[in-house]
């Protein structure tokens, strides 16, 4: 049995995809949609592999949102974030996405602004390999091994935009065990 695209391009329905086809026919994906208030970036991630279909951990949405397919986004800092700022359209770029996106941010208040500064380059850049060390904060025990999240902000994530929710940073830091706005103990 053959089909339409299988006739155009001489192979049968069964033949292997040609990935070269695929990569053009999917050059937009992921497709553009708002990063929410105080999302982590691997929360973004997350929400883009649902929205495309694809399952692994990186690779293909990792490398469109973040330039590489490599990059951890699950650690506090990573690199890649020039290329969020980019496929966020957002206006303030490298600044906005670490203010608004990234772990890395709240670490801010504790550290030297010029060292801060040479971080947030950092993470704009193709590899952020020993961040936490330059800033000299221990960034990784600061964050949670697995995500916590609000009861109440979930329960309003669903109710605001059914059927999606997502991790805020606020709620990743392991020494904050109730959320700011609603007092309810993070999950």
């Amino acid at each position: 049995m053959r089909c339409n695209a299988g006739v155009e391009h001489g192979g049968e329905m069964n033949d292997r995809l040609d990935l070269s086809r695929l990569a053009a026919a999917t050059s937009s994906f992921p497709p553009y949609f708002e990063a929410l208030e105080d999302e982590t970036t691997w929360s973004y991630l997350a929400r883009a592999m649902l929205l495309t279909g694809h399952s692994g951990p990186r690779g293909f949405v990792t490398e469109a949102l973040f330039g590489k397919p490599e990059i951890h986004v699950g650690r506090p800092v990573h690199s890649g974030l020039h290329d969020f700022a980019d496929h966020l359209h957002l206006a303030g770029g490298l600044d906005e996405a670490v203010r608004r996106h990234a772990m890395l941010q709240l670490s801010a208040p504790f550290v030297d602004p010029n060292d801060f500064g040479r971080m947030k380059e950092k993470v704009g850049s193709e590899s952020a390999s020993g961040g936490g060390r330059q800033l000299y904060v221990d960034l990784v025990n600061n964050f949670r091994d697995t995500p916590a999240f609000c009861p109440a902000c979930y329960g309003g994530d669903l109710a605001e935009l059914p059927g999606v929710s997502y991790y805020r940073r606020s709620h990743q830091v392991r020494a904050v065990t109730h959320c700011a706005i609603h007092g309810e103990p993070l999950i």
